[in-house]
């Protein structure tokens, strides 16, 4: 199936609400660095650095927003869904 951009759009605004700006970058060491947030039906909803404090609290949260499981992906990733713990529970 195909996803058009009414699609997709509520679920990169609902990820740009809990996560920050896309690209966001941060110096503390206590962040995940150049992480990807994405659902498999969707792909890539946002990217950039995250704290290791509050990112399993906000999947869940995005996870409860559009309904789907969501995926934390490193910059070494090709998006093998297969091959990556997800961050939440199926919705």
């Amino acid at each position: 199936m195909f996803y058009t951009e009414e699609d997709v759009g509520p679920a990169i605004a609902a990820a740009r609400e809990l996560f920050g700006p896309v690209g966001a970058m941060s110096e503390n060491e206590n962040y995940l660095k150049n992480v990807a947030i994405a659902a498999r039906e969707f792909g890539k909803l946002w990217y950039g650095d995250v704290s290791k404090d509050t990112i399993k609290e906000k999947c869940a949260a995005l996870r409860t927003r559009i309904n789907q499981k969501i995926y934390v992906f490193d910059l070494n990733n090709n998006f093998e869904y297969t091959d990556i713990t997800c961050c939440s529970d199926a919705p």
